[in-house]
Formats: structure tokens, C-alpha cells, sequence
């Protein structure tokens, strides 16, 4: 059984989805997995018109364009948001849970303004925004967002309007690509990042962080999982077994980066060590470590959390890892003891008492709820 995967442009996000497929396929030896890369579209329809094909897993451009695939059609898992897909099962992204868990991370920079720049004619980034700008208004934050433009454009609007943003702004952008552009047009505007300007951008792409000229914070695809599932829906497919027709996966994680990773306080040695212990929550409290990187003595970092957080530095640590332990239990299905390791904790059963202690549940009663 030959299984055709459509590889997105990204490579980074196209290996990590051949991977979970591959890890499906390994469990079923029937399965040949022939990858195949974006730009071999004539490939593709030339093995679907010779029938050379049983099932097809990758990211689908529109249902106009699968109109023009040769029929009968066969089984097909589309893993792309970059429309609406209603003809054939979806797994995807969930972009709504990538747009609340960029507005909380960046609401926790402590910002004078939150701000949003988004591609239109995208459908993930319209849910990505929308998610954005819901969780905002919850939490009555005001965010700005440019006239209506073209985000890839050269002349587009939003060039400009970047230089009318306040200092201590936390902007969130629907992609890296994005992000990147942003990054460069603010540093030609001479606005510091993160200074005066977070950003923060969706898909951690490499060549993107790099071509920022800064370390790019960014919200990871879970491209993984979404092979591994797809594969696992197209298999229910094969065998004629009803499946969901759209299955959204969440973020496991977000990697912040020098480009987001200085709060907005008025202590700058408070900052600095808030922008540390946000880049370090898989590691257990290391008062030292933190107080060597931000250059201060301990009691007088201490006093100083005191004075602007009304807090230690060591309890906004677990605080903070206990948030993000709360975020992966409701939007993942990582077992408790991923879940301890990923927030610092050294064992399950600490982590399982601590959770107790601060949210007076489990962490299995959380989930649950």
C-alpha cells in the first residue's frame, strides 16, 4: 500500500509531519510512504491519474484545488489551514489555542499596549487572531492592529503603522515569516527589541530567526503529532471506519527567545531576571544561576521582587511553572511525567503534591475539569 505525503514548503515543518507518519507506518508494515515535495504537483496528479496511489496525507490548498484532482478520489487527510477544508477530514493545527497562548505569554511582559499582525487571506491566521484578540478583550487589553493590508506586500500599510506603536509594545505575528519582516522593519525604525517592541511569531523556523538578526521567540507547530494522527485517521479511512472530520492539535510549547524575553517593569534587574526564568521554566528554581545572570547580589534581587512583584524570585519560578503545567494539562495529551520534566520538577510525585498545593487539585482532576 503505496502512501503519497505532501510535503509543505518549510522543511523544518514538512520533516517533523514525514516523521509522525512514519512512526504510524512503522506499525503497519503494509504501508510504503513516498514523500513528495510541494513543488511536485505534476507528480502527484500523474500518480493519481495511474492509480499508483492509495492514500494521500498533506497540507491542501483549497477544495477548488481538490476539485481538480483525478477521480475516483482516493482516501486523503489534508494537515494545511491555509483555507477552510470541507471535502476530506482535516488534522491541523489548533491555531485557536496558538492565538490564546501568544496573548498570555504576552500579557505576562507586563506591556504598555498589546498589538497584532496577522495575514488575511490566511484562515490559520484569522483563527490565530481572532483567538488573540478574544483572550484580550477577557482580560479587557485593547489591542492594535493596523488598517486592512496585504502582509507580504511590499507597500504594505503596516510598515508604517509599526513606527505609531507605543514604547512597550508586545506585538504578536501570525507566522515567523512575518515576524522576521516585522523585526527588520522595526530595527530600520530604530525601535529596540524587545525594548520598545516584543515580538513574537508562529512556526519556529529557523531561517526566519535568523534572517530577524535577533533570536526569534515563536510558537511551535506540532507537526509531529499532526503526521501521527493524520496517518492514523487516513488508516481509519483505508478500513472504511467513520472519522472526525476535523482534529485540531495544540501547541505543546513556546519558545521564548531574546526577541519577547524582557518584560515590561519598572526594576530593570526585575526584568532582566523575568526574561531569564521565562526562557528556563523546564528547570527547577536556581536562585544563583539567576542572580549571576542578571548581576546582582541574591538579597538584593530579593528585595527588589519584593518591592516591584510583592514576591520572591523563587515563587514566581514555580508560579510561572505551575501557569504552564495548568496550560499543558488542559490542551495536551502529554502523560504527568512529561509534563513534571517539561516544568522543572524532578519527579512526578513532587510534582504531583506541588500542583495540589498551589491549585488545591491534581494535576489528573485538573485535566479532567
Amino acid at each position: 500500500m503505496t502512501i503519497a505525503v505532501w510535503l509543505d514548503s518549510d522543511l523544518a515543518t514538512a520533516f517533523a509531519l514525514l516523521e509522525g507518519v512514519q512512526e504510524f507506518s512503522r506499525q503497519h508494515n503494509g504501508w510504503r510512504v513516498m514523500p513528495l515535495h510541494y513543488t511536485q504537483e505534476n507528480v502527484l496528479l500523474r500518480l493519481l491519474r495511474e492509480k499508483r496511489l492509495d492514500g494521500l496525507i498533506g497540507e491542501i490548498v483549497s477544495d477548488r484545488w481538490l476539485d481538480a484532482f483525478p477521480r475516483p478520489r482516493i482516501p486523503m487527510v489534508n494537515t494545511g489551514a491555509l483555507s477552510a477544508i470541507t471535502k476530506i477530514p482535516s488534522v491541523i493545527a489548533d491555531n485557536d489555542a496558538i492565538g490564546a497562548l501568544a496573548c498570555n505569554h504576552l500579557r505576562a511582559q507586563h506591556p504598555a499596549a498589546l498589538a497584532c499582525l496577522h495575514e488575511p487571506a490566511n484562515h490559520a491566521a484569522r483563527i490565530r487572531r481572532n483567538a488573540f484578540l478574544r483572550v484580550a478583550k477577557h482580560h479587557h487589553c485593547h489591542v492594535l492592529e493596523p488598517p486592512p493590508h496585504d502582509g507580504f506586500a511590499p507597500n504594505a500599510t503596516w510598515r508604517e503603522w509599526l513606527a505609531t506603536l507605543p514604547a512597550h509594545t508586545a506585538l504578536f505575528c501570525t507566522s515567523d515569516p512575518l515576524a522576521q519582516q516585522a523585526i527588520q522593519r522595526a530595527l530600520a525604525l530604530r525601535l529596540r527589541i524587545p525594548d520598545h517592541l516584543a515580538v513574537l511569531g508562529v512556526g519556529d523556523h529557523l531561517m526566519q530567526s535568523v534572517l530577524a538578526s535577533i533570536p526569534l521567540s515563536s510558537i511551535p507547530l506540532p507537526a509531529r503529532r499532526i503526521g501521527f494522527r493524520a496517518a492514523e485517521t487516513l488508516q481509519q479511512l483505508l478500513l472504511r471506519q467513520p472519522v472526525k472530520r476535523l482534529q485540531r492539535i495544540a501547541p505543546e510549547t513556546l519558545l521564548v527567545r531574546e526577541s519577547s524575553a524582557r518584560p515590561n517593569l519598572s526594576d530593570p534587574f526585575v526584568a532582566r531576571a523575568m526574561a531569564y526564568i521565562l526562557q528556563h521554566l523546564h528547570l527547577a528554581p536556581d536562585v544563583p544561576a539567576l542572580t549571576q545572570s542578571v548581576r546582582i547580589s541574591r538579597r538584593a534581587l530579593e528585595n527588589r521582587f519584593q518591592r516591584t512583584l510583592a514576591t520572591t524570585p523563587a515563587f514566581e519560578w514555580r508560579r510561572l511553572q505551575i501557569e504552564e503545567a495548568k496550560r499543558l494539562l488542559t490542551h495536551t495529551r502529554l502523560t504527568l511525567a512529561v509534563i513534571a520534566e517539561r516544568t522543572g520538577w524532578s519527579s512526578p510525585h513532587h510534582f504531583a503534591n506541588a500542583f495540589k498545593k498551589a491549585t488545591s487539585q491534581t494535576p489528573g482532576e485538573f485535566r479532567k475539569g
